[in-house]
Parts: structure tokens; sequence; C-alpha cells
């Protein structure tokens, strides 16, 4: 079930058809750095990824020791996964951490978001070579790393695509 925050949330999102016209949008305009225009949206709970809404998130999966895929969450488009909290990932609201701002939302597999803020003392994670993994084809920006679990301390294997900038 997707429960949304309290207040909206400025995100930016592939702006797929119907975008402009989509009530929740502020601006579309074309990306900076990759093909594609991007969407500005006002959004209380994110869009889920492979859906037909118009605003269409990045993916990013949590993957077995053997490279399948256990769960996925959508992330806003530009923005790193910081860090893994039981079942929600922790994404920082500037596109680097340490980039002004210790905002962030923390996400679940079904789109609800939590505002939170960055630990200050967040784990580093640890890059590592990517398995083949279907839904990102033959992307040349999926980056896989092993985070620690914030509340459990497991390691977590994530994959995501980083931004092209």
């Amino acid at each position: 079930m997707r429960s949304p925050v309290e207040q909206m949330v400025e995100l930016r999102f592939w702006a797929g058809p119907g975008a402009r016209g989509d009530h929740r949008v502020v601006n579309v305009s074309p990306h900076c750095c990759c093909s594609g225009e991007i969407a500005v949206a006002r959004v209380s709970e994110l869009p889920l990824p492979l859906a037909t809404d118009p605003l269409e998130p990045e993916l990013v999966v949590e993957l077995t020791e053997a490279g399948g895929v256990l769960r996925r969450w959508p992330m806003p488009v530009d923005l790193i996964v910081a860090g893994v909290r039981d079942e929600q990932i922790l994404v920082p609201l500037a596109p680097m951490l340490g980039a002004g701002t210790d905002r962030a939302i923390l996400v679940s597999p079904g789109g609800a978001m939590v505002l939170s803020r960055v630990p200050p003392r967040l784990p580093e994670p640890v890059l590592y070579t990517c398995p083949v993994i279907r839904d990102f084809g033959e992307s040349a920006y999926l980056r896989c790393f092993q985070f620690l679990d914030l509340s459990s301390g497991e390691v977590r294997r994530l994959a995501f695509q980083g931004p092209c900038t």
C-alpha cells in the first residue's frame, strides 16, 4: 500500500508521453547531459518504474549474491542512493553528498516516501562489478554497490544508474 508524505516534494523525472499535461508537472525541459526531457513535478509519492505514468523514475534494484533481483524501487532522476534501511532506500535531495543540503527521502518499493535527513556519519558503500541485469540493458551508467543496512548492519547489494553528467 502506498501512503504519501504529508507535503509535496519537487523532484525530477523523465518526461514520458503526456507529461506536459500532467497536473503535477511544473516544468518540462531538455536534460542537460542525456537525451530526453526532464519533467519537474510536485509529488507526494513516486511513480513506479515501467508503469504507464507520464513521469518516469529511475530504477533501483536489490540483488542477491548470485545477481538475482530481490526488490525494486523508484528513484528521481539525477540523484543517487546513499543508503538502505530495511525496505527503504535513502536518497539525498542533492545530486552529490555534501552539496549543501542534508535533506533526503526514504523511498519504499511501492513509491511511498518519507522526508528524512542524511545521517552525519553514513557508512561508505563499496563499488563492485555488476552482474548482467536485464532491467538495465547495456547502460553505460549502471553502478553496483554494497551498502551496510542502516538498521541491521547486514550487507545489501544495490544497482542503479548514476547521473549521466
